[in-house]
């Protein structure tokens, strides 16, 4: 598998004689074992099934040696309550950045073939196989969905348990074979390979699967050596075969996703064909009429030698091609845009446009975070490609014998959210797969027609100035308390429903929050808090604790829900919301939560009374924060904690000019479609007056951006974890429920926001408006 890995230098791990002593003694039982049980298979068969479970149990030791849960480091690595001075936040957000990466390898691409052997009546596979969260006791190997006899597994390959370091699974390697008459496998000679934790083969896992082709079913010669280096780096006829088969399958499998198939694209274009890795599987077995295009002359003289039935064509650095206008009704693009500076591609995204007809596809491979992982790239890397959007990273010489322009070929990188923008003025972009282009994601376009295309062109740069969505004031005749009470009574629901959602509703943005404050997108700020608990002497459940501002009681009931709670008393000025809470604690089966209505401005509590006070978007609304410190420090028991979720923006929201402005151009950047809120478009964003503010509710923001100083006065703060806000409140609020999940274009416009918040925050321009601090008493 070096060659697979060879593009980057390796980290060593560190030493490790012991567990290489034991695993490399496993691995020799296991062998030993499987040869026992292929003899017994033919003259023994009464003791196979004590030699299975011999077996089984052997590789489930070599599963928990071979990958050990780094997310229990020894003693000696756990992380303290309060990260120390001298914790590097670079060095930090690059393991974190890794185990992303790392993660997402695992999940999309868990195996890659270096080797399939394929005879009359064998075939023996060698290769990767990670197994996602050390799942690797039951991992099972299938062809054509009939299981592979035996295998050697797992197997740890250091190389690649170097860069998967931040994750269980990473760096196992496996050898089955399979004693069978292969060429019944198939019809049509394409073999599948499957790799399942649960040992079971599922059809539907198509993603995942690598295919080959049986060698009595190849219809044209292979390239010689040096033509398959310039396509995949070196010469490796199985990698070259594989790698070709399996985009054929995933470009079927693709087409069927979006209802097609090869019959309703007649006409193809190979762009960037190379040696015809993948047009020679399209001349065989699509039915199209195939047309392969590339600037490595050598290559194309190859394929109109050995590829009858292709029309093959040698194009220029640039554009145009030799094609009328809507020639094709699909055009694909190998690991193409991967090596073209931005303005040469597009250059060659509108050549592609005018040659591809309207509502024809484009599926084009870029590098993304799988490819990162097994090629070991910095995590910094691609924290800067995310951030800036595209990288021209280095001149790349792989076709110096075959081009004159030296500097043309690069090697070039573009995050997801940069290819929604700047590629949608071309194509409308339908998707972005996960390692479904080789070890690459597909970029999935769709050309508009033209009626679609004014349509497009028109909604990016005439956006409607639709009516402020400032909701009627709230105060009522029994003054501004009565107002703000009035407001807060209403439900979350029935908020959303008037307003749209506010920015923290939508899962991604709770992912990434989850991250800030606690570095697993998983885990939250109260499950943090347990840790820190836990550090200071405090065992869960908590035996008392206060809430500040419960509103309608969902922080106590999830706390209830995770055995945090033995205890609590919460309040909050909102009636309504208060007599819900109770509705819905006795409904969830925590009648035993305690809501009380109170006015937090002169709520006094029981002195030495709790254990943790938790404050949860309550304390932003408070004027007199010296009195309800005060209050809540004599309220906590010697030792407690004061927890606070909190808004710590501008007062009043007065944002900033710098805040408002960037929020207005990320605003304008978006479709329409993202902008809707209930009532209409949403509008630029403004500083509202102090006086509107008041009438709206008169307690909002009233002193936010003092909290951190007055709180330090009354406790000791022994860990802040912002987590922004300063961008994405303003610019997601009331539209957060208009970007869907499942849709690429959306979660890339999504990530271009957390990206231009985090630069933004780095270099100064803007704050944190929203905070996690943990306080203890002085």
């Amino acid at each position: 598998m070096a060659s697979l890995l060879s593009s980057i230098a390796l980290r060593a791990l560190p030493p490790a004689g012991r567990l290489r002593e034991a695993i490399r003694d496993l691995n020799a039982a296991v062998a030993r074992l499987g040869a026992q049980q292929e003899e017994a298979g033919r003259a023994l068969g009464g003791r196979l099934e004590a030699q299975e479970e011999a077996l089984r149990q052997l590789r489930q030791q070599l599963a928990h040696l071979a990958a050990p849960p780094p997310e229990q480091p020894p003693p000696e690595q756990v992380p303290p309550a309060v990260p120390g001075p001298d914790a590097g936040p670079d060095a930090e957000l690059d393991r974190l950045t890794a185990r992303e990466l790392q993660r997402a390898a695992l999940r999309h691409l868990p195996f890659l073939l270096g080797d399939v052997r394929v005879t009359d009546r064998a075939i023996q596979i060698e290769g990767l196989a990670g197994a996602p969260e050390g799942l690797a006791a039951n991992m099972a190997f299938f062809v054509n969905g009939q299981r592979f006899a035996h295998a050697e597994y797992p197997m740890l390959d250091e190389q690649t348990a170097a860069r998967f370091s931040e994750v269980r699974g990473g760096g196992l390697h496996v050898r089955a074979r399979l004693g069978t008459d292969t060429a019944t496998l198939s019809t049509d000679g394409f073999l599948r390979f499957d790799a399942s934790p649960t040992g079971h083969y599922l059809e539907a896992d198509w993603r995942r699967a690598l295919h080959f082709v049986h060698p009595q079913f190849e219809r044209f010669p292979l390239p010689p050596e040096d033509n398959q280096r310039r396509v995949v780096g070196e010469a490796n006829r199985a990698r070259f075969v594989f790698g070709g088969a399996t985009l054929f399958k995933n470009l079927e499998f693709h087409l069927r996703e979006l209802g097609l198939t090869w019959g309703d694209t007649p006409r193809i274009l190979d762009w960037g064909c190379g040696a015809g890795r993948l047009a020679r599987y399209l001349i065989a077995h699509s039915g199209a009429r195939v047309t392969g295009v590339d600037i490595d002359a050598d290559n194309i003289a190859w394929c109109r030698a050995n590829l009858p039935g292709g029309r093959f064509e040698t194009v220029g650095l640039m554009p145009p091609m030799p094609f009328e206008d809507g020639s094709f009704d699909l055009a694909v693009g190998i690991s193409v845009v991967t090596h073209l500076k931005e303005e040469v591609q597009f250059a060659w995204l509108e050549e592609l446009r005018r040659v591809v007809r309207p509502g024809g596809l484009v599926f084009l491979s870029i590098q993304g975070p799988v490819q990162f992982a097994y090629n070991g790239f910095p995590p910094h890397l691609f924290r800067q490609i995310e951030r800036d959007g595209f990288l021209d990273l280095s001149v790349d010489d792989a076709l110096d014998a075959v081009i004159e322009d030296k500097e043309y070929y690069r090697s070039a990188m573009q995050s997801r959210a940069y290819i929604v923008d700047r590629w949608s003025p071309y194509f409308e972009v339908l998707a972005i797969e996960d390692a479904t282009a080789a070890i690459q994601d597909f970029v999935i376009l769709r050309r508009r027609t033209p009626e679609e295309q004014a349509e497009h062109d028109a909604g990016r740069t005439g956006l409607m100035a639709p009516p402020s969505l400032r909701a009627a004031s709230a105060q009522g005749a029994e003054g501004e308390t009565a107002g703000a009470a009035a407001y807060w009574s209403l439900s979350p629901e029935e908020q959303a429903e008037a307003v749209g959602w506010y920015w923290m509703a939508h899962p991604a943005v709770r992912a990434r929050i989850n991250t800030l404050v606690s570095g697993y997108p998983d885990r939250d700020a109260y499950t943090r808090l347990g840790e820190i608990l836990a550090g200071n002497g405090m065992p869960l459940p908590i035996p008392r604790a206060l809430s500040l501002g419960c509103g309608f009681g969902g922080l106590e009931r999830d706390l209830a829900a995770r055995g945090m709670l033995r205890e609590i008393d919460a309040y909050d000025l909102a009636e309504g919301a208060i007599a819900e809470a109770r509705r819905l604690a006795e409904e969830a089966g925590f009648g035993w939560l305690r809501y009380h209505v109170g006015d937090l401005e002169t709520q006094d509590f029981p002195e030495g009374s709790y254990d943790v006070v938790f404050a949860h978007q309550s304390v932003h609304h408070i004027e007199r924060l010296d009195e309800i410190f005060a209050a809540i420090r004599r309220a906590l028991r010697p030792g407690g904690i004061f927890h606070l979720n909190e808004y710590v923006g501008p007062n009043r929201f007065q944002w900033t000019d710098t805040q408002i402005d960037l929020v207005n151009e990320l605003l304008d950047s978006l479709p329409p479609r993202l902008r809707r809120t209930p009532s209409g478009q949403k509008p630029p964003q403004a500083r509202d007056t102090i006086e509107n503010m008041i009438a709206v509710d008169p307690t909002e923001a009233i002193r936010s951006a003092e909290i951190r100083e007055v709180l330090a006065r009354h406790f000791e703060i022994v860990e802040e974890r912002p987590y922004g806000g300063t961008l994405l409140h303003l610019a997601l609020g009331n539209i957060a429920q208009n970007f869907r999940e499942d849709s690429p274009e959306d979660m890339a416009h999504l990530r271009r926001f957390f990206e231009l918040e985090d630069r933004m925050m780095a270099e100064g321009r803007i704050g944190s408006d929203f905070t996690i601090l943990v306080a203890r008493a002085h």
